[in-house]
């Protein structure tokens, strides 16, 4: 027996944890237990320590068999995330490129590199077959257990017509092939009416993500209408029409420096009128870095600003502080080169990445084209080889993530990012295993918030 390379000895206010980096398994440990194991674990000697003292470590994974190559385990996952077929669907579809709002920091900075396209019948009418082609294809060749499709835009709700419609076909082809099916709606919220709310709780709704940036009086300077027109009120009714018909909502706070001071009044403010749903679980946080714009926190200062913000949000409820790892996988579409996992525009566009659907020439391949292909070819093109190939966790790094302990907790970072780094747009916090120290004060920071140890 050996000791598994992925392990931290962990110091939290004069507490002592020993935690499994692979299965989130963590010991508490006394002083003297303390010192035995970061000897031993130092030495990599196992025998220096009591039979029963193994057993617990055994149990937990800390211990495991000599003949384990950890390394080539973990390289192999990785690998097997990004290239082999997976029997789960997962498709991020763009319907529209069209918005009602005029957020500052969207943009100010994509304006000039959006494509230009009009939306009509004609359009939808064939993206809809073209879907029906690629689904029908999945179905024959793979055992397709289920399919997930994210809604974006744009903004989504312009186009819930056609939203509905595709639900509908794939509820119906769900249960005609046994597929479990579900969606989920990243939208500013403007347009949910009571009408929209109870459709969406009847057509396998996961949640709803919704952005609000802050207390009225911020929010409206930061996400308003065309007409500058503010959104914060219309956005809470519509959240309300969503957590009375049950549907699971998310909201999503973009933080820069221009509103890192009132998140707390917002959280507040949310708790105040949403406290019943918070309680049952309906109503959650997600907490995200604005990057690009004149404001925008590095990396590591969006971290440390993040942990105070945290606290506020576990301590009522809309977070759950939690030591699971995520395992080791390919992080999103962007680093996948399969066919089940795809991010799509309404026009027939794939690309690799969120960040740049409706971006000029940032496609690498279209619906028409797989189908032309038989789905058998994807070209290779720069925008799709950027992210399956360069940034890599082969190579991104230098290819040191895959070896690092932390590497289940951050999954090398965002695609988008490593490839951003590369570039010279992002703090590098690869240098000097600064991403270590960041995830390691991440996780002394929930095991605050799970024993409340401050």
């Amino acid at each position: 027996m050996k000791f598994t390379k992925f392990y931290s000895f962990l110091d939290v206010n004069q507490h002592h944890y020993l935690l499994n980096t692979i299965n989130s398994a963590l010991i508490e440990l006394d002083d003297e237990h303390y010192e035995k194991l970061k000897k031993a674990f130092y030495l990599n000697n196992p025998d220096v320590i009591e039979t029963d003292e193994k057993n617990v470590l055994a149990d937990n994974g800390f211990l495991i068999e000599d003949t384990i190559d950890e390394y080539l385990s973990i390289r192999n996952k990785y690998l097997f995330s990004k290239y082999n077929v997976s029997y789960n669907l997962k498709l991020d579809i763009a319907v529209t490129n069209k918005c009602n709002f005029s957020c500052v920091y969207c943009y100010e900075n994509f304006s000039d590199s959006k494509m230009s396209f009009e939306l009509n019948d004609e359009i939808k009418s064939k993206f809809c077959n073209n879907l029906r082609k690629y689904l029908n294809h999945m179905i024959m060749n793979y055992k397709v257990k289920s399919l997930q499709v994210t809604w974006y835009g744009g903004e989504p709700s312009l186009e819930w017509s056609l939203i509905f419609t595709l639900n509908n076909e794939f509820i119906k082809l769900g249960n005609e092939h046994h597929i479990r099916y579900k969606n989920v709606i990243v939208t500013n919220g403007f347009l949910i009416d009571e009408s929209i709310a109870t459709k969406l709780s009847q057509q396998n709704t996961e949640y709803v993500q919704i952005t609000v940036d802050g207390p009225e009086i911020i929010h409206d300077k930061r996400r308003y209408l065309a007409n500058k027109k503010g959104t914060y009120s219309k956005i809470l009714d519509g959240i309300y029409n969503l957590l009375k018909n049950g549907v699971n909502t998310v909201v999503r706070v973009n933080i820069d420096k221009g509103n890192i001071d009132y998140i707390e009044i917002l959280i507040e403010e949310l708790y105040s009128r949403f406290q019943t749903f918070v309680g049952k679980g309906l109503l959650s946080l997600d907490l995200a870095r604005v990057f690009g714009h004149r404001d925008s926190f590095s990396l590591s200062e969006f971290y440390s600003k993040r942990k105070i913000i945290m606290k506020k949000a576990v301590k009522l409820g809309f977070i759950n502080p939690s030591l699971e790892s995520g395992g080791v996988r390919a992080y999103c579409n962007a680093e996948t080169d399969v066919l089940s996992n795809l991010t799509i525009d309404v026009f027939g566009n794939i690309y690799k990445c969120w960040n740049y659907v409706f971006v000029k020439d940032s496609s690498y391949c279209t619906l028409d084209e797989l189908i032309e292909n038989n789905f058998e070819i994807l070209p290779q093109n720069k925008n799709r080889l950027d992210y399956v190939e360069k940034v890599s966790l082969l190579n991104a790094n230098n290819g040191q993530c895959l070896k690092c302990k932390y590497i289940t907790y951050c999954a090398g970072l965002c695609p988008d990012v490593r490839k951003k780094i590369a570039n010279g747009e992002e703090e590098n916090i690869y240098k000097n295993e600064k991403c270590k120290s960041i995830v390691e004060d991440l996780i002394k920071e929930q095991i605050k918030l799970i024993y409340n140890t401050d």
